[in-house]
């Protein structure tokens, strides 16, 4: 029976023993008394980095609960450092902005388990051929695109990829309690100024101050401590001041990244470029040009 007794040490040393390498499933096989959902919160609260041994575990305890049966649409060895860079960066840009992490499918009538999960992504209106052009980016991951009518029309857009063990790592170590919370050190250590972009796309907007537009970036459910470790790695990479501002919220409190103008001015001619490079939908770059002087 699980408990919410305190952690014991000896816990503790399992965690800290195993956390970095083995799956939460087999972390629960461990810690016979504490849930997936507290083991990964925990584990989450000590600071406990995923490693590659622990992402190649993950791929073999995945391709463990296969049913032979089933024919893969994924080679789902494939690692997320082996996938192409401006795949990979529209991954994490997404992940943390509008995209998440789900199951994809149902279990409900017993007849079989999804054990990885899936990435998903879905944009309103004027957004609709952003959302698609993500999904045509992400292709290796097979996407299927849906729409919705709302009024008469299609205004809504979503897609889901297969399932795959690199989501599953994604959603253990960016999600607490089902929420996406935690800026991991693998997405600091390797999201770059084109990740950055598509983080700002989704989640960021220009805001008038003083009759002058600067963007900035919405962030409100991740940790405070990791948006400043984020920001301080990202400052000395790439030479820029970028910082965390707070603010009221109706649900308490809210957390931006701002860009200040010096930071601005170096952002957007390489944003720009992007959009170029990468086709992205030119319509989107009201965000960016509705944030010039």
């Amino acid at each position: 029976m699980k408990t919410n007794k305190r952690w014991s040490d000896e816990e503790v040393d399992i965690l800290k023993s195993y956390g970095n390498k083995i799956t939460i499933y087999e972390l629960s096989e461990k810690l016979v008394n504490r849930s997936v959902i507290s083991i990964r919160a925990k584990r989450n609260r000590l600071g406990i980095i995923l490693d590659d041994e622990y992402l190649s575990n993950l791929g073999k305890y995945a391709r463990s609960k296969v049913n032979p049966d089933n024919l893969c649409k994924l080679d789902q060895r494939i690692k997320l450092n082996e996938i192409d860079g401006n795949v990979k960066q529209i991954l994490l840009g997404c992940l943390l902005g509008d995209g998440c992490v789900k199951k994809n499918g149902s279990d409900k009538n017993k007849k079989f388990t999804i054990r990885n999960f899936a990435f998903y992504c879905c944009h309103y209106k004027k957004q609709i051929p952003y959302c698609e052009w993500k999904s045509k980016e992400l292709k290796m991951f097979m996407p299927k695109n849906r729409n919705y009518l709302r009024g008469g029309i299609h205004d809504i857009l979503e897609f889901i990829t297969v399932s795959h063990p690199i989501f599953t790592y994604l959603r253990e170590s960016v999600y607490v309690e089902n929420k996406k919370n935690i800026v991991t050190d693998y997405i600091i250590n390797n999201l770059d100024l084109f990740g950055f972009l598509i983080w700002y796309l989704d989640d960021g907007c220009p805001q008038k101050q003083r009759h002058k537009c600067f963007p900035r970036i919405s962030c409100k459910g991740y940790s405070e401590e990791s948006l400043k470790k984020f920001c301080s790695s990202f400052n000395d990479k790439y030479n820029l001041s970028l910082k965390i501002q707070k603010s009221k919220h109706r649900d308490g409190e809210n957390k931006t990244i701002s860009i200040p103008a010096k930071d601005r001015d170096f952002l957007f001619p390489i944003w720009n470029n992007f959009f170029e490079k990468y086709k992205i939908p030119k319509y989107m770059k009201y965000k960016i040009e509705n944030a010039q002087t």
